[in-house]
């Protein structure tokens, strides 16, 4: 008995990671892959079983759409009536919004590239410095780009800077990233 309980832990455990290893790629970008999921049953034979969730992948979709609104309601109400909720959130927005958070740096051809959120910048903004000046206690940023000052003057919803790039954005041996919601 315990051998078969343990058996479908690390037969989960495995499932899970497949398909995790296989849903990404460098960037952490998801990718649409193959519809199965490789799976072992207790005897240890490995089969094919469909992904009956293959239908989130089209995440402009109205049923997928729906399906995560749903779910996020749902989350929501449950998580909502805890009595802790307020105060956790209080401190979680407290904590994402004080200016005095570290700038998470990455380093790009000797220059110290930020993304930076606050009051000012809901979207971001992606804001630059020489190293020399990071290491300073105030280090003087120049904004690279400013989504929300884009948005407002393209009247355009930009969804903002998350530092992320898309599979094969390389140009010219640089990786690009821009889209409108």
């Amino acid at each position: 008995m315990r051998i078969e309980s343990n058996m479908r832990w690390m037969t989960a455990i495995a499932a899970a990671g497949i398909a995790l290893g296989a849903g990404t790629s460098g960037g952490g970008c998801l990718r649409a892959q193959t519809a199965s999921v490789v799976a072992a049953n207790a005897t240890g034979t490995v089969a094919q079983q469909p992904d009956k969730y293959t239908w989130l992948e089209d995440i402009h979709g109205e049923k997928p759409m729906a399906w995560v609104k749903a779910e996020n309601a749902r989350s929501a109400a449950v998580l909502e009536k805890s009595p802790h909720y307020a105060g956790l959130e209080a401190d979680a927005l407290k904590v994402l919004q004080s200016p005095d958070r570290l700038a998470m740096p990455q380093f790009r051809h000797g220059i110290v590239y930020n993304t930076w959120h606050d009051a000012d910048h809901v979207r971001g903004i992606v804001r630059r410095t020489s190293l020399k000046d990071y290491l300073t206690t105030e280090p003087k940023w120049e904004t690279v780009l400013d989504y929300d000052a884009l948005s407002k003057e393209d009247k355009q919803s930009w969804p903002g800077a998350r530092g992320g790039t898309l599979p094969g954005s390389a140009v010219g041996g640089r990786r690009r990233c821009l889209h409108a919601a």
